[in-house]
């Protein structure tokens, strides 16, 4: 399977991911928006937003939030359950927008695939992207805290991993099942670490 049918195999399990992955971070969006000075009537693209986990916390604090998502099933969700957000069908390597429409992108642990996952994975390979660029070195925060999720909520959570979500369905199913019968508790205590990276166009 290629690095853009892996990464669009989220789509399968659009509700899956919507139900498991942990929203983000208050305090670390907040730190990025008053490192970059970014003001309340700025427009502000979220970049890969899946099903609007990261865009719903853009929304209060933005005139204007732009999503791009190219699965369908997971833009489906994000128009529901987000609004206020402008929807629009797009990739990385096409933005439907024009130089400058922006005042800034937010990206939500999604930069590995805009290279494809077998160039840049999750190791901080992803950094040489900006090396020699036209952006100043990239700036780093590090928050820790905890989740309080239901048993359902961890299945879910493996069910939207690309590595499941990607399998057949019968695999999948079975792989669930092997997963599901660790869980023996009603909740968990998830404990997240959030890097919260940001840069800007140099001078």
């Amino acid at each position: 399977m290629s690095a853009s049918e892996l990464a669009l195999s989220f789509g399968r399990a659009a509700a899956a991911y919507e139900r498991g992955r942990p929203e983000w971070l208050d305090e670390g969006i907040d730190h990025a928006i008053d490192q970059l000075g970014l003001a309340a009537g700025a427009t502000v693209l979220d970049l890969a937003a899946g099903t609007g986990k990261l865009a719903r916390k853009l929304v209060p604090r933005f005139h204007r939030v732009i999503a791009v998502e190219p699965d369908d099933a997971m833009r489906v969700l994000l128009e529901a359950i987000v609004p206020e957000a402008e929807a629009l069908r797009g990739t990385a390597q096409e933005i439907p927008l024009r130089a400058g429409d922006v005042d800034a992108v937010f990206i939500g642990e999604a930069l590995h695939w805009f290279a494809g996952a077998d160039e840049f994975d999750e190791s901080g390979a992803w950094k040489e992207a900006f090396s020699a660029s036209s952006f100043e070195p990239l700036r780093h925060a590090h928050f820790e805290h905890v989740q309080r999720v239901s048993r359902d909520g961890v299945l879910a959570y493996f069910a939207s991993i690309s590595p499941i979500a990607s399998l057949p369905d019968e695999e999948q199913r079975e792989r669930l099942e092997r997963v599901s019968a660790q869980l023996d508790r009603d909740t968990y205590e998830r404990h997240w670490g959030t890097d919260v990276y940001w840069t800007r166009l140099a001078a």
